[in-house]
């Protein structure tokens, strides 16, 4: 019920009035874990389930300039929610083992979906970059990583977004216990990182003010 959704919403917004960093302007969180679990799992099943999202964040645009989505590393049902209702998609990377083996493979499932979708949909995955998250530049390992992760990125004409995530406590901790490390820590480091980022991205859609 799209009421209920509403006050739901409303209830658990955190707003930021940003006047401390070079970034100025104002943001609301939602915790990423609104939609998670059971009631993911009743939409499955549901005549037009992946139009939901889309249709729910059509009642709050206008309040908005700009939303943006973070999911889990999946490509599961949330995933294809937030496809349906985004504009662009950024992939998010880690520069460790486990990721650059499957680098290929990931971008391989993308494209997969991305054929799949655009028959169902008539729309396009808009691919518009990627970035790298738990950056430690002082390994050998994660440089390694970087250097792979942005020649294959290249081959496929994806952009490789800076600057990167560094790797740091806050990072993990906000991660794990489902919090956002703009609101533990908005004048840090790694806030001003993904605030920049998100200045980059937005810069290529014109969406910036000098």
């Amino acid at each position: 019920e799209f009421n209920e959704l509403d006050e739901k919403i409303n209830n658990l917004l955190v707003h930021i009035e940003n006047d401390t960093t070079k970034f100025k302007g104002t943001l609301d969180l939602l915790p990423n874990n609104f939609t998670a679990g059971e009631d993911i799992e009743l939409f499955i099943t549901r005549a037009g389930s992946e139009n939901l999202l889309d249709r729910l964040l059509k009642r709050i645009k206008h309040n908005y300039d700009v939303i943006i989505i973070d999911n889990s590393p999946t490509l599961g049902t949330m995933w294809r929610m937030s496809v349906m209702a985004s504009n662009a998609t950024l992939v998010i990377l880690r520069p460790d083992k486990f990721s650059v083996d499957g680098l290929v493979g990931l971008l391989n499932g993308i494209k997969r979906s991305n054929n799949a979708y655009f028959d169902r949909h008539q729309k396009p995955i808009n691919i518009i970059g990627a970035n790298i998250t738990v950056y430690d530049k002082k390994t050998n390992s994660d440089k390694y990583g970087v250097e792979f992760i942005a020649d294959t990125l290249e081959e496929r004409g994806i952009e490789l977004f800076k600057p990167f995530i560094t790797r740091t406590t806050l990072v993990n901790d906000s991660q794990f216990f489902g919090g956002s490390s703009l609101f533990e820590d908005p004048i840090g480091k790694t806030s001003d990182e993904y605030l920049e980022l998100a200045y980059n991205i937005f810069k290529k859609f014109h969406l910036t003010q000098e």
